[in-house]
């Protein structure tokens, strides 16, 4: 097997490790189960997605100055044992501070692993013109994100069978599938980083930021973050409404495993998207998905939000890709996991915003209107920076 095909091996199975949440279908019902209102859920959520915003760029700062690998492995240890303790504690102080130290334990994989990945493609690749290695990073990219998608598939198709006998069962579970990450991810090569990686903390995430705000990049930057936010919240309540209306826990499983399903083959066609609708993928996208979220709240029928539900599940995870690797494309490699954390510690401030006004909406008026919202926002939000990508894209075409 020959270098690329190894790396690309590798990082699959890593990916097939950490989507495999046998416990996320069941996530909140097995928080209102022992007892927490849906105020205190939303509190936790809040508290786990301001430690990811406080500690996203320290923690992307580490990775690129000590090492991506390591970072990735003590994410992986510190997430086994929070989501353990999960199984075991009913106040809504100790949740707090699992839920604490699980989202630094986030901010620890989130940048770093996509640099690492990044970097050992382009490392194989180093005569490989621009252009040449974005179009390897999406496809391989595409294939990595399908297998992962594809392992939550399946774990959540069983866990539903291991919520029946116990809520707890799939958190247990899933903290030793974490634990064997840690085991595999030792075996993983890692290259070594640049020099210039040796800079101050301070210059890291001041080149970050210079980075991030340049007229190539910040578009793709505020699609990444507008996108991320709400299809994080989509997924976030799709549980609850389908909680809401009596389904029971097994099928509840099937259909948010077929989601993830669904989306695996939207990875996969992640080259095959960008191909066919080229400068204008990320508006025809972004269009249906807002035009898919809007229809789930005109919609009464079950069957058919579930479908249009599938297909934004689908249109996301086709442009993934191609966002991820338009992003790691206009990144310098010394600073890309602090980048890459700065931007993801923006979307986790966008996605707690649209989180918390979401609740408060669901709560008081109902899902219905919570789709047509989040769509119409999407819409407003997205469309307008498609537009100003596709003017980008036709600047450098020219």
């Amino acid at each position: 097997m020959d270098n690329f095909n190894k790396v690309k091996l590798q990082f699959i199975i890593h990916e097939f490790l950490n989507r495999f949440l046998l416990f996320f279908p069941f996530w909140i019902i097995y928080l209102l189960d022992v007892g927490l209102t849906l105020p205190q859920v939303a509190m936790m959520d809040i508290a786990f997605w301001l430690s990811i915003f406080i500690f996203e760029i320290p923690t992307g700062v580490i990775a690129d100055k000590i090492s991506r690998k390591f970072s990735v492995i003590l994410s992986f240890f510190i997430q086994s044992i929070s989501i353990f303790l999960f199984a075991f504690v009913t106040d809504i102080v100790f949740f707090l501070i699992i839920y604490i130290f699980w989202g630094i334990a986030v901010t620890l994989n989130s940048g770093a692993f996509e640099a690492w990945f990044f970097d050992e493609i382009k490392y194989i690749h180093v005569n490989k013109t621009d252009e040449e290695l974005q179009k390897i990073f999406q496809g391989v990219d595409g294939v990595v994100q399908s297998v992962g998608l594809l392992s939550s598939a399946l774990a959540y198709s069983i866990s539903g069978y291991f919520a029946e006998i116990s809520l707890k069962l799939p958190i247990i579970l899933t903290s030793i599938v974490y634990i064997f990450a840690v085991i595999w991810l030792l075996f993983i090569r890692e290259t070594p980083l640049p020099q210039s990686s040796l800079n101050s903390n301070k210059g890291n995430v001041k080149q970050s930021i210079k980075t991030i705000i340049s007229p190539q990049l910040i578009p793709f930057v505020l699609v990444t973050i507008v996108l991320s936010s709400f299809i994080m919240s989509l997924i976030f309540w799709m549980q609850t409404y389908l909680d809401s209306l009596g389904i029971l826990y097994t099928n509840i499983g099937f259909i948010l495993s077929g989601a993830v399903l669904i989306s695996s083959v939207g990875s996969s066609l992640s080259s095959t998207f960008s191909k066919y609708f080229k400068r204008y993928t990320l508006f025809t996208c972004n269009l249906l998905i807002g035009v898919s979220m809007i229809s789930m709240g005109l919609s009464s029928y079950l069957p058919l939000n579930i479908a249009l539900y599938f297909m934004i599940r689908l249109i996301n995870a086709s442009i993934k890709p191609y966002l991820s690797s338009m992003l790691n494309m206009k990144i310098e490699s010394d600073v890309r996991a602090t980048t890459l954390s700065i931007i993801g510690s923006f979307s986790t401030l966008f996605i707690l915003t649209v989180e918390l006004f979401s609740a408060i909406y669901i709560d008081a008026r109902g899902y219905p209107g919570y789709f047509i919202l989040s769509g119409i926002f999407f819409l407003i939000f997205c469309i307008p920076l498609s537009i100003i990508v596709i003017k980008q894209i036709s600047l450098l075409a020219n």
